[in-house]
């Protein structure tokens, strides 16, 4: 992997803050510059960030080698088909009778992250970030995707990176997805993991169509209220596209966000409830807030 430098007391230092963090379910100790559906992205260190940090789940020792080499050959996929990864560090630290690993980064300048790239601008869908996404397109298949939304990506003028690799769209041969599920499912209560894992594959199969990696950028513009920019982006878009979307299906694909997120942190709170106040264990999950 690459190495953005960030040393070993500086990960322990950053690692005993999210424990407190988990522990009193309080974020403010933290510098926080941004939230995934199961996911934080922490700005350190927290009085002058260099670097985006972003832990993952609580892994066993097993489980962690293998989400660190899938992570190594993800990126080099990507490489491979022509994007822009930014740097990326993985460093693992105990927790517990577990590991985590923390995907490290440079901290991008906030303007050059996509959205605040989009509210600068006049829209258009001759921008070049548009344009540049929307021949990205063309790079997705049945083993390789990405997240594509505006959040997700830097921008220097000429080429978009993508800064967010933690949880891969990846796929073997025989359709499979290569990442492991079973430890993001462990932040909810055991008797609906089997169901969950059942949901989960299909619902990130979707992916590896690029129409519907499309739909999405369009849902999370909605999702960040860049709503000057849907009909630009879907231009930009279907410029690309074999089969056009249209906005209608960008507001499903949200109301569908809007329907699923919520119950999953429903699920969250009471898998933390559980661990914390009957099992007497460690929560080692981030709950996001209702604004996300």
């Amino acid at each position: 992997m690459d190495d953005p430098q960030l040393t070993e007391p500086e990960l322990a230092d950053l690692e005993a803050a999210v424990q407190i963090a988990l522990r009193d379910r309080d974020n403010a100790g933290l510098n926080v510059i941004g939230y995934g559906e199961m996911s934080i992205v922490l700005g350190y260190p927290f009085d002058a960030p260099r670097y985006a940090c972003k832990p993952s789940f609580p892994y066993t020792r097993q489980e962690l080698d293998a989400y660190v080499q899938m992570i190594d050959d993800y990126v080099a996929a990507l490489r491979a088909r022509g994007l822009s990864v930014a740097p990326t560090q993985l460093m693992e630290i105990e927790r517990g009778d577990r590991f985590i690993a923390y995907q490290v980064q440079p901290l991008f300048p906030s303007e050059t992250i996509g959205d605040n790239v989009l509210r600068a601008a006049e829209p258009d869908p001759e921008h070049p970030l548009l344009v540049s996404l929307a021949s990205m397109m063309n790079l997705v298949t049945d083993r390789v995707s990405f997240d594509s939304q505006m959040t997700n990506w830097s921008w220097d003028g000429e080429t978009p990176t993508l800064v967010d690799v933690g949880t891969p769209f990846f796929w073997h041969e025989d359709g499979e997805l290569v990442i492991d599920l079973k430890p993001l499912v462990r932040a909810i209560p055991a008797p609906l993991r089997r169901f969950v894992l059942n949901d989960v594959a299909p619902l990130l199969a979707r992916y590896q169509v690029p129409r519907n990696v499309a739909i999405d950028i369009v849902a999370q513009l909605m999702r960040i209220e860049l709503d000057e920019w849907i009909e630009p982006t879907i231009t930009a878009l279907n410029a690309e596209l074999d089969q056009p979307i249209d906005e209608a299906e960008g507001r499903a694909s949200l109301a569908d966000d809007h329907k699923s997120l919520p119950r999953l942190k429903r699920l969250q709170k009471i898998e933390r409830t559980w661990s914390t106040w009957i099992r007497r264990r460690s929560y080692d999950y981030f709950i996001q807030p209702t604004s996300y």
